[in-house]
C-alpha cells in the first residue's frame, strides 16, 4: 500500500556535520529505544560525515536521518520525512529501518510510485530490564574471538540466508567478513560453543547510554527446540546487565512465533513496533 504524504509547514533538511553533534545528541536523547541505534552510531563516529541529515524548523532541530546503505530515521512527525527526499532517493540506500509509521513515509519517499522489494511492516520491539529477566540453565556464552571467526562468519551468513533469502557470502563476502570482524573487535559478538560446534550466537547492533540492542540471535537447526536459545539468551542478557547495561532490547518479525515465545519466556515486554523496507 502506497502512503499519501500530506503537506506540512515549511521545513529545511540539511546535511549535518561535526558542529551539529551536541544538538543531534540532545535531540535523540528523549526517544529511548526508538533512537538507540542512532545514538550508538553517533557515539561511535569520529566525524559525522555525509550520511547524517537534519530537519530544521523555526524552533530548531525537528528530525534526524542517517542515510547510508541503511537509512534510519528519528522524525517524530512521520509525515515530515517528505523533506528528506534528497538523501532517501540516493541509489546507495538499500534498506530503511525504524519505527513503523516513519518507515512507511520514508519508503513512499524513496519509491513514490512503487512498493519495496521486501516490506516487513510489523516487527515488534521488545525490552528487558534487569529485574524482569527469567534465568534458564547454564550456558557458556562468551564474547567471540578471532579464533571463532570462521564459525561466526558461517553461522551469521546462514542466519542471513534464512531471514533475508540472500547469501552474503555470495553477494559481498569481503564486506560480510569485515562486518563480522568489526563486531568482534567492538566486543559485540557472542557465542556458545561445544567444542568446535556452535550452539548459540548473537551480536549487538547498538550500545549507548546503558542500553543494548541485540541482533542476530541464532541456533543451528539441529539444536533448536532443545532449550539452547533460551539458555543462551538468558545468559547473554545476564552478562550485559553485569557489565552495566540497564536495558536490553531487540525487534523481530511478527510472523516468527518461535521468537515471540522465546523473548516472552525470558521476560521481554512490548516496547513499540518497527518496520523494515528493503529495495
Amino acid at each position: 500500500m502506497l502512503v499519501t504524504i500530506p503537506e506540512t509547514a515549511q521545513r529545511t533538511a540539511v546535511r549535518l556535520d561535526e558542529q551539529h553533534r551536541q544538538a543531534v545528541a540532545a535531540f535523540l536523547a528523549p526517544y529511548g529505544v526508538d533512537s538507540l541505534f542512532l545514538r550508538s552510531e553517533l557515539a561511535l563516529s569520529h566525524g559525522m560525515g555525509e550520511q547524517w541529515w537534519g530537519l530544521y524548523a523555526d524552533s530548531g532541530l525537528a528530525g534526524v536521518l542517517l542515510a547510508g546503505a541503511l537509512a534510519v530515521p528519528c522524525v517524530p512527525v512521520a509525515s515530515e520525512l517528505q523533506h528528506f527526499a534528497e538523501p532517501l532517493r540516493r541509489p546507495q540506500v538499500r534498506t530503511i529501518v525504524g519505527p513503523r509509521a516513519q518507515v512507511a513515509v520514508a519508503a513512499a519517499v524513496r519509491l513514490p510510485d512503487a512498493v519495496p522489494a521486501d516490506y516487513r511492516r510489523h516487527q515488534p520491539v521488545v525490552s528487558l530490564l534487569p529485574h524482569q529477566l527469567h534465568r534458564f540453565g547454564q550456558a557458556a556464552v562468551r564474547r567471540s574471538t578471532r579464533h571463532d571467526a570462521a564459525v561466526v562468519i558461517a553461522s551469521s551468513a546462514r542466519m542471513h540466508r534464512e531471514e533475508m533469502g540472500v547469501d552474503p557470502m555470495v553477494a559481498d563476502p569481503v564486506g560480510w567478513r569485515l562486518r563480522m570482524r568489526m563486531l568482534q573487535e567492538r566486543g559485540w559478538s557472542y557465542v556458545w560453543l561445544q567444542g568446535e560446534e556452535l550452539l548459540f550466537k548473537a551480536e549487538l547492533s547498538a550500545l549507548a547510554d546503558g542500553q543494548a540492542q541485540i541482533q542476530g540471535v541464532f541456533t543451528p537447526p539441529r539444536f533448536r527446540r532443545l532449550g539452547y536459545a533460551r539458555a543462551g539468551m538468558s545468559r547473554l542478557c545476564e552478562l550485559l546487565f553485569q557489565e552495566g547495561v540497564t536495558r536490553c532490547t531487540l525487534y523481530f518479525n511478527d510472523y516468527n512465533d518461535a521468537a515471540r515465545r522465546l523473548y516472552s519466556s525470558l521476560g521481554f515486554v512490548w516496547a513499540g513496533e518497527n518496520a523494515t523496507a528493503i529495495f
